[in-house]
């Protein structure tokens, strides 16, 4: 699963910049009502309480829904830390294990190398021993002559 996938939008821009735009969208159409509307001065208050309630529910639903938003990003930031600190985990531990059968072959390599270094030892004191032999036995040889 990527990334965006578990981490939802980040809309608290967005939605700032819509709540300024919504506010403003409800004052020009205030003033235009009171420019308007043929209304008297009392209709005309209660009129324009009636819109403040509204924009004020309105802003509190917007508000409301931008702080559900804030609490899904933190969850999928908690689940996201939580999986990066297995993983973590899980390759520090596969790293120390191939680290040690590293360690392991090199041990072994080591072994193998010195038991081939001294059988090599052991086979050319051979070779030199019959060297010495056959000297030996062609001196006898020329001797004899």
């Amino acid at each position: 699963m990527t990334y965006r996938e578990h981490v939802p939008y980040d809309d608290r821009k967005a939605t700032r910049g819509s709540m300024g735009i919504f506010l403003l969208g409800g004052l020009a159409g205030a003033a235009l009502a009171l420019l308007y509307a043929p209304a008297t001065g009392r209709e005309t208050r209660h009129s324009l309480g009636t819109q403040a309630r509204k924009t004020r529910h309105q802003a509190n639903r917007m508000l409301e829904k931008g702080r559900e938003t804030l609490e899904r990003g933190r969850h999928s930031l908690d689940v996201q830390r939580e999986r990066l600190g297995h993983a973590a985990r899980d390759g520090r531990e596969r790293l120390a294990r191939a680290g040690g059968h590293l360690r392991d072959a090199a041990s072994e390599g080591r072994a193998a190398a010195e038991h081939m270094r001294e059988e090599g030892r052991e086979a050319l004191d051979e070779v030199r021993a019959a060297g010495r032999e056959s000297q030996a036995a062609l001196r006898d040889s020329v001797r004899d002559l």
